[in-house]
């Protein structure tokens, strides 16, 4: 979700998958506890929940960031990962975001791929979650307000929540990633393919999407389902895309190549 890299710290964990650089900043755990900690479950502390919150939110956005990363790296760079509050960002050659500074130009298709490689990792992950499951437990799936509702019967209440806090995020936040507003992932698909159409005006059009999608799915979430987070979330992106709308002109007629 993230543009910018944020600013090394002392308090930074670092380690490598798959030869790729990872980098996490302090504030990530942070955001994953807060996220753990708005869960509950029956017969377990909210300390463990808690704990298997910030698990699940770990392991996700970066199988999500190595989507990014593993295609930068199949189209020659060579990415790291820096992960930060509740997203992440997969630079390469260490040189900023990919969309604005990457060392090597882009095809507005290849940008496409890179940026859709993200939710597809997730997806992946929670169909392989999935296929275990029907191997190795008794697992249904029927559909409540748009979204996949997974039965799952499992002995162990830690395995059980674990489960569902990986099929929600990797799933229901895939899904919400896609939605065209900018700065997500949908959002940048969105601008690359408004951009191969208009490269004058392509720029305008996806922040006046974002603009209008974000609003719509802010009020969504607080009047449909019930979810501030998320409404604040979109609120505050859409209220971005606005104003950089009218920082480029939009409303005061100015127009210029992005």
């Amino acid at each position: 979700m993230f543009l910018v890299e944020p600013g090394h710290t002392h308090y930074d964990v670092r380690f490598q998958v798959l030869g790729i650089p990872v980098r996490v900043h302090p504030w990530f755990w942070l955001a994953a506890a807060l996220f753990g900690g708005m869960g509950s479950f029956r017969g377990l502390s909210t300390l463990n929940v808690m704990a298997l919150g910030i698990f699940a939110v770990f392991v996700s956005i970066l199988i999500h960031e190595l989507g990014h990363a593993l295609v930068m790296k199949a189209f020659g760079d060579s990415p790291s990962i820096v992960l930060y509050l509740m997203g992440g960002l997969a630079i390469p050659d260490r040189g900023g975001s990919w969309s604005f500074s990457s060392p090597r130009r882009r095809s507005p298709v290849d940008q496409i791929i890179i940026s859709a490689a993200g939710p597809g990792a997730g997806f992946l992950f929670a169909g392989l979650i999935v296929v275990l499951l029907k191997l190795f437990a008794d697992v249904s799936v029927h559909v409540e307000q748009f979204m996949p509702v997974f039965e799952i019967e499992l002995k162990s209440p830690y395995l059980f929540l674990l489960v569902h806090f990986l099929l929600y995020i990797n799933i229901f936040w895939g899904i919400v990633n896609l939605l065209p507003v900018y700065p997500l992932d949908g959002g940048q698909i969105a601008q690359q393919l408004l951009i191969m159409n208009d490269p004058w005006g392509g720029m305008r059009k996806c922040l006046l999407l974002s603009t209008i999608v974000g609003g719509v799915t802010a009020f969504a979430s607080f009047s449909y389902f019930g979810n501030m987070f998320m409404g604040m979330m979109f609120a505050s992106l859409a209220a971005s895309s606005f104003m950089a709308l009218q920082q480029m002109g939009t409303f005061g007629g100015g127009r210029g190549p992005w």
